[in-house]
């Protein structure tokens, strides 16, 4: 605040008191305070509230016009109020934004009011100023609110203590029969009217002593159409007392639950139709707790495993009848499936009540219940004995293949069927268990997923699927092995299923040859095809494929998307005067400028010589401007080469936007058109083109 000059007279120290105390209210008031001359807007005096709700220092704002603190959107009205009067302008207040050097924005209500003449005979303004920031964001957040009551499918309503609706969204309103609040306000409704009767009874009877007791109540209601039909209605409705303990008003919710209802019979009439198709289905079914304990068998079920009656396998785990040998491997497996919730699949032994054993194909999935966990699995058992005896004959009567199998160049392998956690190594050949790194006759039994890369787990699974359910006949992929000694290789993987006279997949057959040096050939060529070799930023052609995948972003997700064209000024000096490596050093520490000052998700590349590009997507005006601004502050400062010299590096920008309505090229051309713009214009400076 202005000092004021105190002289010599009688009471001069009065008011010097008067004055330091003035001061201080000033300086400690809890709204900012500024004082401004009127004729050019700037601000002559503020006190620390001011200072903060402008997110700048006190020292900051003396001398400053009160326009660059203002949101641009808010400026015009604001001079426009303050204007309105001429020298007589009266005071006035208006909500207006404020914009914070870091980019925050501040909602304020700003009141304004001259205060005559300064110490220099201009006029002046004081300025008082709240930030209502959150005041503004909480209206926000109510208005919302009502527009989403209002807009709802459910019946929402407010009535008085005894029940007279005060307030109801647009879907209750249909059910009274009146369009507008203000018809409903010129014809009240109570809320009971909406019942049936027999609902209404039972609301007095069960609901109103809660609401009483508890202040809320849940339950299901009748209501009734004009025409006397019923529907039901899942209801919720809530007390809201005075300080007299007693309920001023009622707020409530309805759903129309009719179709709920329906579904809920359809479904108990369904789960009837299913329980008589799974009781009569000639495979094995079953149901356990997420534990592994049987809740339900079918009689084929009790069949395959010889248990006479269906009431003896429930409460306890059909692992029990398990043979001893697989036990442990089903117990480990089912425990997994349990904690991932996978499915669980196999092919194990039963041991029936006699004595005999029978081997079955098991499929268990997770189910999952309304909160999202596993409340039991449901799973199918199939007796293979018999199958799998021809399946065993039949492999050991195939000499030729094991001949060809063994002496193959090629790695060659046979795999069971296996889990979805284990891919079990049958047999292998010599080539095969040299890319393994282990010996012959040591590799059989390894499970051939823990040497797989878990990046090509998914592809592999799926593929083992397709290739099980006989969708397709082979599948080829190159994917990461993991050597016993621990080094990856790349191989060429060609799998099919080996299957009996029926179609049923016996083994897994696999060819695999190793690729590592054509791999890191083949790398190597697309690293070359798509880097600039000088600076490692992507090269013209991995630029346009980049910008290309922008621009369909930028259509398909109306994603907003910036492209700078940078140009080196009087590059072509460096060159001359110190030579071609000193210019290449100045292209590398630019090429580092660039990638630095930008986003992680931007794209920085060098389209040649002296030119790079930069795509920026997601990105607002503000920030875009900002983005650029550095590029050229960054890029301006003095480099000291090599050889000594200091080179100072500037740079011509064309910042264009990407529009709905042109192609690559074009866009790419019209960035480079703006950067001519930048140079003809003198060089060291951006030129922006705002079409969108």
């Amino acid at each position: 605040m202005r000092e004021v000059e105190i002289d010599g007279a009688l009471g001069a120290e009065d008011l010097a008191r008067a004055h330091r105390r003035f001061l201080g209210l000033f300086d400690q008031a809890p709204l900012g305070v500024a004082e401004t001359r009127t004729s050019d807007r700037r601000i002559l005096a503020v006190n620390r509230r001011f200072a903060e709700i402008c997110g700048r220092s006190e020292e900051e704002l003396i001398g400053m016009d009160w326009v660059d603190l203002t949101h641009p959107d808010d400026v015009q009205a604001d001079l426009e109020m303050g204007e309105s009067g001429g020298d007589a302008a009266p005071p006035y207040r208006l909500p207006k934004r404020y914009v914070r050097p870091d980019g925050t924005i501040v909602w304020v209500e700003v009141s304004i009011a001259p205060i005559g003449l300064g110490a220099d005979g201009e006029r002046e303004h004081l300025c008082i100023v709240d930030d209502i920031t959150e005041r503004r964001s909480t209206e926000e957040r109510l208005d919302q609110l009502a527009q989403i009551l209002e807009a709802s499918p459910d019946y929402v309503s407010t009535t008085d203590a005894n029940g007279v609706i005060l307030w109801a969204n647009a879907t209750t309103r249909a059910l009274i029969g009146v369009s507008t609040l203000e018809e409903l306000a010129e014809r009240p409704v109570s809320l009971f009217s909406l019942f049936s009767q027999e609902s209404t009874a039972r609301f007095f009877d069960e609901a109103i002593p809660q609401l009483w007791s508890s202040g809320a109540w849940v339950g299901e209601i009748e209501g009734q159409y004009s025409d006397g039909v019923t529907f039901p209605l899942s209801f919720s409705t809530m007390a809201h007392f005075g300080d007299d303990g007693y309920p001023k008003y009622f707020s409530g919710i309805a759903r129309d639950i009719t179709a709920a209802k329906i579904t809920e019979r359809a479904l108990a009439d369904s789960e009837r139709r299913m329980r008589t198709l799974v009781d009569s289905a000639p495979i094995g079914i079953f149901e356990t707790n997420q534990w592994g304990a049987c809740t339900y068998v079918n009689p084929a079920f009790c069949s395959i495993t010889r248990i006479s009656d269906s009431n003896d396998a429930l409460g306890f785990g059909w692992g029990k009848v398990l043979h001893p040998d697989d036990a442990g491997a089903v117990g480990s497996q089912w425990a997994i499936a349990i904690k991932t919730d996978q499915p669980f699949v196999g092919q194990f032994r039963f041991v029936t009540p006699g004595g005999d054993v029978v081997w079955a194909d098991i499929n268990a999935v997770p189910v999952r219940g309304e909160s999202g966990r596993t409340e039991l699995f449901l799973g199918t058992v199939f007796d293979i004995t018999e199958r799998l005896s021809l399946e065993r004959a039949q492999f050991e009567a195939s000499e030729l293949f094991r001949t060809a199998f063994d002496d193959a160049p090629t790695g060659m392998a046979l795999t069971g069927i296996g889990t979805p956690n284990q891919v079990e190594l049958l047999k292998c050949n010599a080539a095969y268990a040299a890319m393994l790194g282990v010996p012959a006759d040591r590799a059989l039994g390894i499970n051939l997923l823990d040497h797989t890369h878990p990046d090509h787990l998914d592809e592999v699974f799926e593929a083992r699927q397709q290739l099980l359910r006989g969708e397709i006949d082979s599948h080829h992929m190159e994917l990461r092995m993991t050597r016993a000694d621990g080094r990856e290789i790349w191989v060429s993987m060609t799998r099919s299923m080996v299957r009996d006279a029926d179609g049923n997949p016996q083994y897994g057959l696999s060819q695999v040859s190793d690729i590592t040096a054509e791999r890191k050939s083949r790398e190597q060529i697309e690293l070359f095809a798509f880097t600039d070799p000088l600076t490692g930023l992507p090269n013209r052609r991995s630029f346009v494929e980049r910008l290309e995948r922008a621009c369909t972003s930028r259509r398909e997700r109306d994603a907003r998307t910036a492209l700078l064209f940078i140009d080196l000024d009087r590059f072509k000096t460096i060159n001359d005067r110190l030579g071609h490596d000193a210019g290449d050093s100045v292209l590398i520490e630019v090429a580092q400028t660039l990638t630095a000052a930008t986003r992680s998700n931007d794209t920085v590349a060098r389209l040649g010589g002296d030119e790079f590009a930069i795509i920026v997507s997601d990105v607002g005006d503000m920030e875009m401007r900002s983005i650029a601004d550095r590029l050229m502050r960054q890029l301006h400062f003095p480099r000291e080469m090599p050889e000594g010299d200091v080179v100072t590096v500037t740079a011509s920008i064309g910042l264009a936007w990407a529009t709905m309505d042109e192609t690559v090229d074009e866009f790419l051309r019209r960035a480079d058109l703006l950067m001519y713009q930048a140079k003809q214009g003198g060089r060291d400076q951006i030129a922006v083109d705002d079409r969108r």
